[in-house]
């Protein structure tokens, strides 16, 4: 390459730059803190479910809303506390057991607020097989009814993002999860009667939803390892380890390993994975090798795209579960409003730092349709923060047949090349 014959030059010109990407980033933050405003409202569940119900109906949404719109609810399992991970153990290895008195405070805040034939809870059950009696018995106390479905994970994703890094055994995957449609009296009246974002095409009647998107590792939020040792201890739950049937499950599958040799699936790091996105980023900190995966089941966009779809489109979600932010962008880009219930004060004050850099980084790369600002995204590209367009080519240019002719580089009638679609065509006049 050329060297610069100024140093003193290069660096003012790369410290002006610098400076340029800071103050770009601040006028993205403000634009997307507006947006955030206006859309999420978040609480700690702390206190009694008549507490909670008594904080989401005195908030700003839900009195800007009113109580005659329609509301869906969502609580993940998964995402309500958090399992220490072993060093043999990849990061889904562990999965927490049902919190029972945080799934019937939960429902027991929303349950006064749910109306028949309008509003509907979904209820991610987890994929330990003694969280579904446990769960089925809160609903029938609060008189809930139940339709089923379960969910079908990509099978691709799984080995790609690493879920199946040293399974063993027989049936261990752990592809499929239920999760439950919960309604008062009569089901919703607006759904639709086809799924549009996942299984795209499937009519509801079939109560198994293939092809389920994962949270891809880049999406993941890494925290430094203080910030999930805290959420830890504040948020520690049962690990499946513990559960009597799923001892027996775990000894059945050491056995049929011991039989048939299996080594399990293939050794994915997700944070390394996550981290190399990372070393891309050009608004935040990048990665230094010693973050943490914060919630790892956190729930995939497109996932609570669907569940809103299949709700009738809600004007606003009580997220019961709201992890590391993830899922709640997918109702902001179905159009709804969040009530996001957080954990305590640590998970609230780093889920809305996740949530803002998150929307940032999707608006600078126009992947969304609410944080967006043409002038911005523009500015992105100036500052060299996002990928170009791509260029359109011509046929004619691009064939290498034609670049060892050239006569055949020339363009017929010594037209000007015009744009349909992504091709690139020669006008015949």
């Amino acid at each position: 390459g050329v060297t610069n014959p100024n140093p003193a030059e290069a660096l003012k010109t790369k410290i002006d730059k610098t400076g340029e990407v800071q103050e770009f980033r601040i006028l993205c933050e403000m634009k997307c803190k507006r947006e955030l405003d206006a859309r999420l409202v978040t609480f700690t569940s702390e206190g009694t479910c008549i507490e909670i119900k008594n904080t989401v109906t005195a908030s700003r949404l839900y009195q800007n809303m009113t109580e005659k719109v329609p509301w869906m609810g969502y609580y993940d399992v998964k995402n309500a506390k958090l399992c220490k991970q072993n060093e043999n153990e990849n990061w889904w290895h562990r999965e927490p057991l049902l919190d029972e008195q945080d799934l019937e405070r939960f429902i027991g805040a929303v349950e006064p607020l749910m109306e028949p034939g309008r509003d509907c809870v979904w209820i991610s059950c987890g994929r330990v097989e003694s969280n579904l009696p446990k769960a089925r018995k809160i609903l029938t106390k609060f008189g809930l009814k139940v339709t089923p479905f379960q969910l079908n994970y990509s099978r691709r994703q799984m080995e790609d993002y690493g879920h199946t890094s040293r399974k063993r055994g027989l049936a261990n995957c752990r592809s499929k999860e239920p999760i439950w449609l919960v309604f008062k009296g009569k089901r919703p009246k607006d759904m639709p009667s086809k799924r549009l974002y996942v299984d795209e095409g499937s009519p509801l009647f079939y109560e198994v939803i293939q092809r389920v998107p994962l949270l891809a590792p880049k999406y993941g939020t890494l925290v430094s390892k203080n910030v999930r040792d805290e959420s830890l201890r504040q948020m520690v739950g049962i690990p499946e380890e513990e559960d009597p049937a799923e001892i027996e499950k775990a000894k059945l599958a050491e056995d049929a390993t011991e039989e048939d040799g299996g080594t399990g699936g293939k050794v994915v790091n997700p944070v390394a994975a996550a981290a190399s996105a990372r070393k891309k980023r050009k608004l935040y900190r990048q990665s230094t090798g010693e973050e943490q995966l914060w919630f790892p089941h956190d729930t995939s966009i497109d996932l609570l795209k669907e569940l809103c779809w299949e709700s009738g489109k809600p004007r606003w979600v009580i997220f019961g579960t709201p992890a590391a932010g993830a899922g709640v962008h997918g109702c902001f880009e179905m159009n709804a409003s969040v009530v996001a219930l957080c954990y305590d004060e640590h998970h609230r004050q780093h889920f809305n730092k996740a949530c803002l850099e998150r929307a940032v980084e999707l608006m600078v790369a126009g992947a969304s349709t609410v944080f967006k600002d043409s002038e911005l995204h523009a500015r992105s590209a100036e500052l060299k923060l996002r990928k170009p367009p791509p260029v359109p080519v011509d046929p004619l240019e691009a064939d290498g047949k034609n670049r060892k002719n050239p006569k055949a580089l020339e363009r017929p009638h010594g037209g000007e090349p015009f744009f349909i679609g992504t091709g690139c065509y020669n006008f015949p006049f």
